[in-house]
């Protein structure tokens, strides 16, 4: 069952925590012993005896017992009337966080401060909002007393401000008002209480002593019994001027709001840059009826009347006033022409439903037609690249007995996985030494996993041939035929002085292959093996550009081919950073594939022919860089592979693209650009 509680929570920081927990544990001048606490306990290890020392160890062991010297006002001066200041130690960082709560004494959901049940019940509740404030690992401190100016049972809650695991601060805003009320809301939510947001009795609020005088010195100047003296002012009267305000209805904004105030002797004004903060006045009559001059005294910030005057409740107000008097509007009635429109905007909005439903409908279906077109092209382009792969070496064409000698070739799957190590190129040909190149064999799909079994069983079966070096070994001998093949015929065709085609102008290679004008295909070692990389990061790329230079050296020479597959993934960015070091005609085939990569996808993104593109990205795949309108120079395929910006001519064959949406007349949809295919 719920039972109501009527609770008010307060804080502050301090810079010195023995005063405070003195203050909170010490009694006053009068009191016996036991008198200024009814109870006391500890949170996370506190204990009260020692819970000074304990603060105070822990600032030391996170080294936040600094200190500092300021002066503090002690008195006044007798004899001049000037106060007096003393130098007052604190520390340099704030030491802990004290919190006030207090319970009212009378009234629903209050506590008897003669009860010790109730101080009992209420030390439980502020041991369970320290608990729920200063976490697993801070310690706090829980004094409940009922020797207070208003004699209601209330507790101060003294937190260390540093973490004992972590050293941490405490975090200011925690305790902040408008977050600390919510918190303590929600405690007391938890222990089966409903939070009274006033604490009354008879229809007021719970005053302190000063405010109930005022209040008496208002009702008996009221009464006439002191008509000769102006009207009195009373903190209780001036919030219930504020609530009447509050309660009436015909105001919907601020100027209305404060020209009710002013009709029940309320003067409000807006503070603060944004106009956030109030100040309320209240008007005092003097004794012929007339307002008097207003004193300092008679203005209140609302953050001291309550939350109920503070300019967030007055917006509710104003928006609640606002949606009565737009309730209370009558509605004005529709005439025979709005009334067709309406019902003509009803139909046009169930057409544009319609055809939004039958668009989709037909989207769907043109989707699954290209989806259908991407697999036929991707099956297509799977194929030609297998076609193109080169051939796995047969045991036959193997030394003679070497492959089965070294166990390449023999049964069992440690001979399988030996055949897949790929060795280094660059310890192979400068330093004689044969070792596994993991970088290459992971770049071929291979797992960590599997590269580690593959080198494991090639080191245990005395590292025997692999498919890497035979194919090597057989490039190598292609190489050599072909330059015995060229030597034969350079001694008849030594009267043509005409130079060779390049190899790297459109249709040259071709032309090459056919022809018995072919460069001489010798070997060939990359000047970029000298630059190898110092970066880790940076070694996958290098080695990338190196086996491109060497094998498309030599292809070009030979007119076979180009090895599309070397080149897969390379970045523009990093051609251009080893482009210097690369072989001619090598970076010129490079550069014509970056191109024809690019107008793809300018193909794609101005003509919307993703056919055409998919189309060119195949052929790049094949190692074809050949494309309609390709720049003839260097320079131009450079720019054209690097350049991101869309022509005019490309923009407004865009644009034109965008636009051009043909009309099916049939059922009234509008059919995207290339819906049925498009040319360039």
């Amino acid at each position: 069952m719920v039972k109501p509680i009527a609770a008010v929570v307060m804080s502050s920081p301090t810079r010195n925590s023995a005063r405070l927990i003195a203050y909170a544990l010490t009694e006053k001048d009068g009191q016996a012993k036991g008198d200024r606490f009814v109870a006391a306990s500890g949170i996370n290890g506190c204990v009260p005896e020692f819970a000074e020392g304990q603060f105070r160890d822990n600032r030391k062991r996170w080294r936040k017992d600094g200190t500092r010297t300021v002066k503090v006002q002690w008195g006044t001066d007798k004899a001049t009337g000037q106060p007096t200041y003393r130098d007052v130690t604190e520390g340099a960082y704030v030491q802990a966080y004290h919190v006030i709560q207090s319970f009212a004494r009378d009234g629903a959901g209050a506590l008897d401060p003669d009860d010790p049940d109730d101080w009992e019940e209420g030390h439980r509740l502020g041991q369970e909002l320290a608990r729920s404030l200063a976490g697993d690992h801070r310690r706090a401190l829980v004094v409940t007393q009922v020797d207070g100016k208003t004699g209601c049972v209330h507790n101060h809650i003294v937190i260390d401000s540093i973490d004992k695991a972590t050293g941490k601060s405490f975090a200011s805003s925690n305790v902040k008002h408008s977050i600390l009320s919510k918190t303590h809301d929600a405690v007391l939510a938890a222990q089966g209480y409903e939070q009274r947001n006033e604490l009354t009795s008879t229809g007021w609020e719970l005053k302190e002593k000063s405010e109930r005088r005022g209040l008496d010195k208002h009702q008996k100047w009221s009464a006439g019994a002191s008509s000769s003296e102006p009207e009195p002012f009373s903190f209780a009267v001036l919030k219930d001027r504020i609530r009447t305000a509050l309660e009436a209805t015909g105001y919907t904004d601020f100027d209305g709001y404060a020209q009710v105030l002013a009709e029940v002797g309320v003067v409000v004004e807006q503070r603060g840059e944004k106009g956030r903060g109030l100040t309320y006045q209240m008007k005092r009559r003097g004794a012929d009826g007339e307002y008097i001059e207003p004193s300092p005294g008679d203005r209140r910030r609302a953050s001291r009347l309550g939350r109920f005057a503070m300019l967030d409740q007055v917006e509710e107000t104003i928006q609640r006033n606002a949606q009565l008097a737009a309730q209370a509007a009558p509605k004005p009635a529709m005439s025979a022409a709005q009334m067709r429109a309406a019902m003509a905007s009803s139909l046009d909005d169930a057409l544009a439903e319609r055809r939004s439903e039958s668009a989709a409908a037909l989207a769907a279906q043109w989707e699954q037609e290209r989806r259908a077109e991407e697999m036929m092209a991707e099956a297509r382009r799977a194929g030609f690249e297998a076609a193109m792969a080169p051939a796995e070496p047969s045991p036959e064409s193997a030394d003679d007995g070497v492959a089965v000698a070294d166990g390449s070739d023999a049964d069992g799957p440690d001979a399988k996985l030996a055949d897949k190590v790929v060795l280094d190129a660059w310890d192979l040909q400068k330093r004689r030494l044969r070792t596994p190149d993991r970088g290459a064999m992971r770049r071929a799909g291979m797992g960590y996993a599997e590269v580690d079994a593959a080198i494991a069983a090639w080191r245990a079966l005395d590292e025997p041939k692999t498919a890497w070096e035979r194919e090597q070994e057989a490039e190598q001998q292609r190489a050599v035929e072909t330059v015995e093949d060229v030597a034969e015929v350079s001694a008849s065709a030594a009267a043509d002085t005409t130079p060779a085609p390049a190899p790297a102008t459109a249709g040259s290679r071709a032309e090459a292959s056919s022809t018995s004008e072919v460069r001489t295909a010798a070997p060939h070692e990359s000047p970029l093996r000298k630059r190898r990389p110092t970066r880790e990061r940076e070694v996958a790329a290098w080695e990338q550009m190196v086996q491109i230079d060497e094998r498309w050296h030599v292809q070009l020479a030979a007119g076979e081919p180009l090895d599309g597959a070397l080149a897969k993934g390379l970045r523009s960015a990093t051609l251009e950073r080893y482009e210097d070091a690369l072989d001619t005609s090598v970076a010129f085939e490079l550069w014509r594939r970056a191109a024809k990569l690019a107008e793809a996808r300018r193909a794609v993104e101005v003509h919307q022919d993703k056919a055409l593109a998919d189309a060119m990205r195949a052929e790049v795949a094949a190692g074809d860089h050949a494309w309609d309108g390709e720049p003839s120079t260097l320079a131009e395929l450079r720019h054209e592979a690097t350049r991101r910006e869309l022509t005019s001519r490309e923009k407004a064959l865009k644009s034109v693209r965008e636009a051009d949406l043909e009309v099916n007349h049939e059922d009234g949809l509008e059919r995207p650009p290339n819906a049925g295919g498009m040319e360039r």
